[in-house]
Parts: structure tokens; C-alpha cells; sequence
């Protein structure tokens, strides 16, 4: 009996202490690269193949071609949006002779905004950004930012305090290229305040690029804000993803925070009720 009894101790205690999940969200980051795969072949189904195969609720891309010549004049969003029908959100770093190319978020749940986050840039580098997406799930709203970071370490790292500036202290979660690996000062910047969901992976070590058997670097991330609860996380190495891109896509299931209780919950029932001055403070 004392064995049982303990047991049930520990399983409330158990109880208290695990953080309150509302629901989860299945996120996938993917660098793209316009389409092309490693044979050099611009194919959009074989990315969608990929992306069905890992049933996400929301897939943050990069490198992603809007009317650009070299992809044959595609709206990659759009028809990416069409083959997994998810809604796409699309927003350009560069624009170039009529095509855009920049960053696109595809979802099945509730948008509720979007804006595009000019980071800095140095010199002539190509302009980076972070697209910012705002969505609703079973009354819990949170943020998504999914971009890709420049090649050079200090503006990675002036990206990475600018895009942190923006995310923290909100329901947040990060996702993206963000061309460095594990230890790096970008990474170390957005790692302290936020998860970084590669930690929980069976083999954190895995890397992301280039595509193949054995990708060498991890430089593709999920960052989730203390908030929220990291379920699992894994690396995609298929057949497919091998070849659809440069990049190995990588997927997160998050947990979400509880939302806000209403007003009944909190015992605010009518305005002819006393508690509401109580919730607000205006008795002593």
C-alpha cells in the first residue's frame, strides 16, 4: 500500500509540474531551393510529395521562385498551396526582371495575419527577411517566423537580435535556414531564449545540408518559445527528400500553451455581478 500510495504521489506531482498543453502543431521547416534537387531537375510535386509524407499543419519554405524565369514563371506558392491544399502565404526578399523570390508559408489552419520583416542587411548582400504568420488554434493564437539568415556571421548575427527583438515574449515559434551550424553566435542568440527543437532529436547531430545519405552540417532549425512544449522533433532523410531539394526538411510537433480563460471560467458572469470589479481590481 505504501508503494501504491507513493506511486500516486509522484503521478500528481507529476501532474502539477508538466507545463498546461492546449493542443500541438506539427511543424516543418524546408529549404526548397526553387525546386531544384540534387539531379538538377525544378520538379514542385516531388516537393510536395515530400511535404504530404510528413503531414504537417504548417510548412515554413525558402528559396521559393514567384514568376522567376530560371523556374519556368511558376507561382511556386500557389501551386504548391494547390497540390497540398493548404493555404500559401508568400513574401519576396528580391525581386528580379518580373519574378520575386523570398520566403512562403503554407498552413491548413486559421491565418489570422501576415507581414514581411525586413532583417538587416550588409552592403550588397541579398536582402533577408522573416515572414511573420499569425495563426488560431482552439483559442490559442501564436506566431510563426520562418526565414533564412545571410552567408556572413556578423549579419547572421545582427539578423538573428533583430528577429529575436520581434519574437520574444510573444507565443512564438521559429523556423528557417539559418546557415549555421550548432554553436554558432546566431544559433546561441535565439537558443537563449527560445528551445531549439533539434535538441530533442534521437541523433541531434543529424545534419540538414547538402541533401544526400549523409549530410555533414545542421544548419536548418525549429526554435519554439519557453511557452511551449517540444513533443518531438526528427530530421526527414527519405528516398525522396535525398533528391527534392539541397536541403533535408526537418519537422517539430510543438505543444501550445493553454488558452486564456474566459470570463465564466474566471467566475465573471454578468455585469450586474460584484466579481467583476473583484477581476479588475477595483475592490480592496
Amino acid at each position: 500500500m505504501k508503494t501504491i500510495a507513493g506511486l500516486l504521489i509522484i503521478a500528481v506531482l507529476g501532474m502539477i509540474s508538466a507545463p498546461a498543453l492546449a493542443d500541438d502543431v506539427r511543424v516543418m521547416t524546408y529549404n526548397i531551393r526553387h525546386g531544384r534537387g540534387m539531379d538538377d531537375e525544378i520538379d514542385l510535386e516531388r516537393i510536395a510529395a515530400v511535404i504530404r509524407a510528413a503531414d504537417p499543419d504548417i510548412v515554413c519554405l525558402q528559396e521559393v521562385d514567384r514568376f522567376m524565369e530560371r523556374s519556368g514563371g511558376v507561382d511556386q506558392p500557389a501551386e504548391l498551396g494547390k497540390l497540398l491544399n493548404m493555404q500559401a502565404v508568400f513574401e519576396p526578399n528580391l525581386r528580379r526582371n518580373g519574378g520575386e523570390y523570398g520566403n512562403a508559408t503554407l498552413a491548413r489552419l486559421e491565418l489570422v495575419e501576415h507581414e514581411n520583416i525586413p532583417l538587416p542587411q550588409y552592403e550588397d548582400r541579398e536582402p533577408r527577411g522573416a515572414l511573420r504568420t499569425r495563426f488560431r488554434k482552439n483559442g490559442v493564437v501564436f506566431d510563426v517566423f520562418n526565414t533564412h539568415f545571410g552567408l556572413v556571421e556578423n549579419e547572421r548575427r545582427a539578423q538573428a537580435s533583430a528577429l529575436l527583438d520581434r519574437a520574444a515574449g510573444r507565443h512564438a515559434i521559429i523556423a528557417g535556414d539559418i546557415n549555421e551550424e550548432p554553436g554558432g553566435p546566431s544559433v546561441r542568440i535565439l537558443g537563449a531564449a527560445f528551445t531549439d527543437a533539434g535538441l530533442w532529436a534521437r541523433d541531434p547531430g543529424m545534419g540538414t545540408y547538402p541533401a544526400g545519405a549523409d549530410p555533414e552540417r545542421r544548419i536548418d532549425y525549429v526554435f519554439a518559445s519557453p511557452c511551449m512544449n517540444v513533443l518531438s522533433y526528427q530530421t526527414l532523410l527519405t528516398p525522396e527528400s535525398k533528391v527534392a531539394s539541397d536541403h533535408l526538411p526537418c519537422l517539430a510537433v510543438i505543444g501550445l500553451p493553454k488558452p486564456p480563460r474566459s470570463a465564466a471560467e474566471r467566475g465573471i458572469h454578468g455585469v450586474d455581478d460584484e466579481r467583476i470589479d473583484d477581476a479588475a481590481g477595483e475592490r480592496p
